[in-house]
C-alpha cells in the first residue's frame, strides 16, 4: 500500500491530509478483499488453473487495482469514512475545549 504521506489530498485542508489518505487506504483495503474474494472459483481451480504463477499474478493485480481504485475513491467508500472521522474529531475538539468557545449571551454586551 502507499503510505499516508503519499497520498494526494486534492482540495483537503492542510491538517486534513493525513485523515484522508488514510481513509483511501482503507477503501482500497476494501477493494483488495473484494477482489481477492471474486478471483476465488466457485468451484474447481478456475479458468487459468491453480499455479502458484497465476495465483501470485492475480495478487499482484488486484493489489494495484485496489490501490489505484483507493487513491482515486472509485467507490466513494474513502469521503463516507472521512465525512464521518472528520464529524468525530471536530465533535472532540469541541467537547475538550468549552471554555474556548465565546458565550452568545455575553459577546453582544460589549457596548
Amino acid at each position: 500500500m502507499t503510505p499516508i504521506s503519499r497520498v494526494p489530498g486534492a482540495a483537503a485542508p492542510p491538517g486534513d491530509d493525513r485523515l484522508r489518505g488514510a481513509c483511501h487506504q482503507v477503501e482500497g483495503l476494501f477493494i483488495a478483499q473484494l477482489l481477492a474474494e471474486m478471483d476465488k472459483p466457485a468451484w474447481g481451480e478456475g479458468v487459468l488453473g491453480g499455479s502458484a504463477e497465476s495465483r501470485m499474478f492475480a495478487a499482484q493485480r488486484n493489489r494495484e487495482l485496489a490501490d489505484d481504485m483507493g487513491r482515486r475513491g472509485e467507490l466513494g467508500l474513502a469521503d463516507m469514512i472521512y465525512r464521518e472521522l472528520a464529524r468525530s474529531v471536530a465533535g472532540a475538539a469541541l467537547e475538550q475545549a468549552p471554555a474556548e468557545r465565546p458565550d452568545p449571551v455575553t459577546e453582544g454586551d460589549a457596548d
